[in-house]
């Protein structure tokens, strides 16, 4: 019986360990993520208002250590401009949006904000 229970606890501590790697793995892609999302932001926000447009999506592939394995993340970086309702001609709404696949699954990290004209 103390065997069983020890077995069982055991697997149970094993499994947490391997659902918190896969958490904090997540975590370190998301923060990656929106730092260039930031980065790509930033750098758009910053030019003169005519020349804020859209930015043709973009590959940046980082370095990226998981469970002491290096390899690569491929995030796909895109800079959107919009047509606001708010006051056309003189404000714009633009966004940064990166996304990437983890395990087969698409994450998206999207930054959004207001240019207007001086």
């Amino acid at each position: 019986l103390g065997m069983g229970l020890f077995s069982i606890a055991f697997l149970v501590v094993l499994g947490l360990f391997a659902s918190i790697a896969h958490t904090n793995s997540q975590s370190r892609q998301y923060a990656l993520a929106h730092q260039l999302a930031r980065s790509v932001l930033e750098r758009e926000i910053h030019k003169t208002y005519a020349s804020v447009l859209d930015v043709s999506p973009q590959v940046v592939p980082l370095p990226f250590e998981n469970n002491g394995n290096l390899g690569t993340v491929d995030f796909n970086t895109e800079f959107r401009v919009f047509a606001p309702d708010i006051d056309p001609g003189r404000c714009k709404h633009v966004a940064a949006i990166v996304s990437w696949e983890d395990g087969g699954t698409r994450r998206e990290v999207r930054l959004d904000t207001y240019v207007s004209s001086p």
